[in-house]
């Protein structure tokens, strides 16, 4: 049994349910009400993120924790291969503050060159929209949506995957000193292919939340829900395994930053 999981969300069908305070509740919240929530309730839901993480303090020191598991009812309204059981997927969450403007945070995170703004994390990467990027970027939609296939190497191992993924812009949060909203979520619709059969990479669900704090920095809000092997009893339900998950996920903000100086 996991340790330091946090009371679940019970989560409703064919409505919004109302945002939670507490940071697992947020975190099953914003995945699983992408596509339905209002842009109020996603507003109302960023200021309880940040009420529970003390946003007007946060720093670039992360702070961390773990999350209870995805149901098939959580993941049901996005494609994945037949069968898949998301309680199987470990989550942690992460929370920090990011030296760039919540503007170059979208163009960044919205941008097709991925590999070539974070240089060597890629062996071969392509991402194409899959919904009209001119009427995003034109404020004429909230949405963009995307697919990216890509190859790398996890912990050495090469493997291959495919990821669907997209951002929503909600507005202005309007309490100072937040800004404009933005929220991502990401997943892969079936397992990754590795090169080696005792290592898999079967589930992976990534919701991000991007919150403006005064004009040069933006807050940024990651819940990651990930179920892989590396064998000899390195998986998702190792500690050490999800550290370097974490570890990972502050070293792309640190990489972020690096890229938001340069533009």
């Amino acid at each position: 049994m996991r340790r330091l999981l946090l009371a679940p969300l019970l989560v409703g069908c064919g409505h919004v349910d109302p945002a939670p305070a507490d940071m697992d509740g947020l975190a099953r919240w914003f995945w699983t009400e992408y596509d339905d929530a209002s842009a109020e309730d996603v507003l109302t839901a960023t200021a309880n993120v940040w009420d529970a993480v003390l946003g007007d303090t946060l720093s670039n020191v992360p702070i961390d924790g773990a999350l209870t598991d995805l149901s098939v009812e959580d993941v049901a309204h996005v494609e994945l291969a037949e069968g898949t059981d998301p309680s199987l997927a470990a989550g942690v969450f992460f929370a920090r503050s990011l030296a760039c403007p919540i503007d170059k945070v979208e163009t960044i995170v919205t941008a097709l060159n991925q590999d070539e703004l974070y240089e060597g994390v890629y062996d071969e990467y392509e991402r194409a929209y899959t919904t009209d990027d001119a009427a995003y970027f034109a404020r004429e939609t909230d949405r963009i949506a995307w697919r990216a296939d890509m190859a790398g190497k996890l912990l050495g191992t090469d493997f291959t995957e495919s990821l669907f993924g997209g951002a929503r812009h909600v507005g202005a949060l309007g309490d100072e000193p937040f800004g404009d909203v933005l929220v991502a979520r990401t997943w892969m619709p079936a397992p990754a292919v590795l090169d080696s059969n005792s290592r898999s990479f079967d589930q992976d669900y990534q919701m991000e939340l991007y919150t403006g704090r005064g004009a040069e920095e933006s807050v940024h809000f990651y819940a990651i829900w990930r179920q892989t092997s590396m064998g000899s009893g390195l998986d998702q339900d190792n500690e050490a395994v999800m550290r370097i998950i974490l570890n990972n996920l502050a070293d792309w903000d640190d990489g972020t930053e690096t890229i938001c100086a340069d533009l």
